[in-house]
């Protein structure tokens, strides 16, 4: 197990700041003890009390296992394929199940399973990527399943590195990191650093309100007893079943981890198009996902108190603005007073946990602008006669995000691709609502206190 590096030990008040989404955790002396012993890279004996914390640790997103890789495990892969000219990846086992969801090219299809020893099964009618996957999961009997996307090829010794973390029998499912191929270009190069499919390196537990909220199944284990309990993926979604299936195994109390220590890589889109239309299927899964998991697809999560401030400061003028910075420093001063007796330095904590949460619920905010809410914002700003805001949101978080990245493309350019990324994506999101008759997509979702989650301002303990 490794703590994460971001985890503020406060070792005079006996407490852990950090986790995703952030929280305080108290903890005895021995508890600290061993804490300590992981920052330096120490790996205490395994007893029940170390045990318990390690579960917790985990399960707060403060620390993530390493588990030995699983060389010899068993993995039934499923492959949905709609298009029998796909490429699928060689180096797939014999024994693959590929389920033809009811494309064409069906005869090349099934000649090329039968070169490489794989099953071939064939949906007549389309039935969507979860259907299929589905239908191929109920071909084996192996304990692990494997779902795996046409034009996906998994690293060397990455299924043994996934296969490892279900030595933890609460892991119902792991993900690696999927990162776009190489391709020449503009779009090859803008993809290779927004691709969808890339969660980013630093692993996590996944869950709707954690910093990695959900996972693809571009490539996904999952524990057979866990998918058959849950009876699959929904077959009533067409986008977002993976989004589904893991939020479900969550609730149902099983863990998925994000495990970016293994990787694979998938073929980038083949032109705008492809991928404008990618984007728009995205975001077309948010109604139904929030019809089934209401407020986990919420466009942004934020406290009340910091939505209040950054709009008197948007749309403010001279007194307004100041009282949305005394806003916003009246309720960090309101969090010192909740953290008194859980941090030995509560003002400090506060500021740094107040004002790191006002700065990021702004850069979500201004996210949720261009991918939730534009066309209320672009009716707002043409009638307010105030387009400064507006143009101002749009701008925000792509400059921030060209200046953490620093990727090979000029920051012009970059701004106006992830304007058009992400309206491609509120498109998709605004047809979602039509179809679903529901406005909950777009529906921000309140927290407590800024930086701590509501049932978790009063901390917790676990004894060691």
């Amino acid at each position: 197990m490794v703590l994460e590096s971001d985890v503020q030990i406060d070792h005079d008040a006996r407490s852990l700041v950090g986790g995703s989404p952030l929280r305080i955790l108290r903890l005895s002396g021995r508890g600290m003890e061993l804490v300590a012993g992981l920052r330096s890279e120490t790996t205490p004996s395994w007893t029940p009390a170390v045990g318990r914390l390690w579960r917790s640790l985990t399960d707060a997103g403060m620390a993530n296992p390493v588990p030995e890789p699983l060389d010899d495990a068993e993995v039934d892969w499923v492959v949905p394929v709609y298009d029998g000219a796909e490429p699928i990846a060689p180096t797939l086992p014999a024994g693959t199940t590929v389920v033809h969801d009811g494309g064409p090219n069906a005869d090349e299809l099934r000649r090329r399973c039968a070169e490489q020893g794989w099953r071939y099964i064939r949906i007549v009618d389309n039935a969507g990527p979860g259907v299929a996957r589905t239908t191929g999961a109920a071909e084996g009997a192996a304990p692990i399943i494997g779902f795996i996307d046409a034009g996906v090829t998994l690293d060397e010794g990455a299924t043994a590195l996934l296969a490892g973390h279900f030595a933890d029998p609460q892991v119902g499912a792991v993900a690696p990191r999927v990162r776009s191929g190489p391709a020449a270009g503009l779009r090859g190069r803008y993809e290779s650093y927004r691709s969808p499919l890339d969660l980013g390196p630093r692993p996590s537990r996944v869950r709707s309100d954690a910093r990695v909220s959900h996972v693809p199944t571009a490539v996904l284990l999952v524990r057979r007893s866990a998918f058959e309990q849950l009876d699959g993926f929904d077959a009533g979604l067409r986008f977002g079943e993976d989004v589904d299936l893991v939020w479900r195994l969550d609730r149902a109390g099983w863990r998925v981890r994000y495990a970016p220590e293994a990787s694979a890589v998938h073929a980038p889109r083949a032109s705008w198009r492809s991928m404008w239309q990618q984007r728009i299927g995205y975001g077309s899964a948010a109604a139904p996902l929030d019809q089934r998991h209401p407020g986990s697809a919420a466009p942004v999560r934020l406290n009340a108190w910091s939505l209040a401030t950054w709009l008197l400061l948007a749309f403010g003028r001279g007194p307004v603005r100041a009282m949305g910075l005394a806003l916003g420093v009246g309720s960090t001063a309101a969090l010192a007073r909740r953290l008194r007796g859980s941090v030995s330095d509560p003002v400090e904590t506060a500021f740094r946990l107040g004002g790191r949460g006002t700065l990021f619920s702004g850069r979500w905010l201004a996210q949720a602008v261009g991918r939730a809410w534009l066309p209320i914002a672009v009716v707002a700003a043409v009638r307010a006669r105030r387009p400064g805001p507006l143009l101002a949101a749009l701008v925000a978080a792509p400059t921030v995000e060209w200046v953490e990245v620093r990727p090979d493309i000029d920051p012009v350019r970059w701004i106006a691709l992830r304007t058009l990324d992400d309206a491609a994506y509120c498109t998709g999101v605004w047809r979602g609502m039509w179809a679903e008759r529901s406005l909950g997509a777009i529906r921000p979702r309140f927290t407590g206190i800024p930086g701590l989650r509501r049932d978790e301002q009063r901390g917790e303990s676990v004894r060691s």
